[in-house]
């Protein structure tokens, strides 16, 4: 008789399913462990994954999962920030905000989340209020320009890609070099443009 797996072993193995690939055993996977124990919030994670990584992706059954994984573990970041993501591809910006304002409020250092809120104040022309996201601080440093929040963002990149990255010094190089406060980022831009040429 074969044996009867746990919620948890149910769990794992749709993990490991969506790890290599299998979107629907996952989602069979992670609905089997939710039955078994319906308290259980990260199946809903690996299921709405499972879900964007279909094809074509079903952003809407995803964004189901993402709001029950937040609303049974709301001091999760990565929940959070998966319904973000989620809102974000989906054009919701305003929704992705407020979500992406509750990862960095969990958890203030938190890369993806930093730069796409720093990116939205940016467009607001809040670049000190962009440079204190990208710290992780509350407050910015008393003297930081819009340059330096691109600086900052292309820091963040050059984990992720460094064509993003190489975008953010290229864009800083195109700001008025006339005004002296932005001549620091700049060196800084080319410099690290030199740096990454060959990469």
């Amino acid at each position: 008789m074969p044996k009867t797996l746990t919620a948890r072993e149910h769990w794992d193995r749709a993990f490991d399913y969506w790890w290599e690939g299998d979107v629907q055993r996952a989602i069979e996977e992670g609905r089997l462990a939710m039955e078994l124990d319906p308290s259980l919030a990260r199946p809903h994670w690996i299921v709405g994954q499972a879900y964007m990584r279909a094809d074509p992706p079903d952003s809407e059954a995803a964004l189901k999962e993402f709001r029950e994984l937040v609303r049974k573990d709301p001091r999760w970041p990565e929940g959070h920030a998966s319904l973000a993501a989620t809102l974000m591809k989906q054009g919701r910006k305003a929704e992705a905000l407020k979500s992406i304002r509750e990862v960095l409020r969990l958890k203030p250092n938190y890369p993806w989340a930093q730069v796409e809120l720093s990116k939205h104040l940016l467009e607001r022309g809040e670049y000190r209020e962009a440079v204190a996201v990208l710290l992780g601080k509350t407050t910015p440093p008393q003297f930081c320009t819009m340059a330096d929040a691109h600086l900052l963002i292309a820091e963040f990149r050059m984990s992720w890609s460094y064509a993003d990255a190489r975008a953010e010094w290229e864009y800083i190089l195109t700001l008025d070099e006339t005004i002296p406060a932005y001549r620091v980022a700049q060196i800084e831009a080319r410099k690290r443009l030199q740096e990454t040429e060959k990469l």
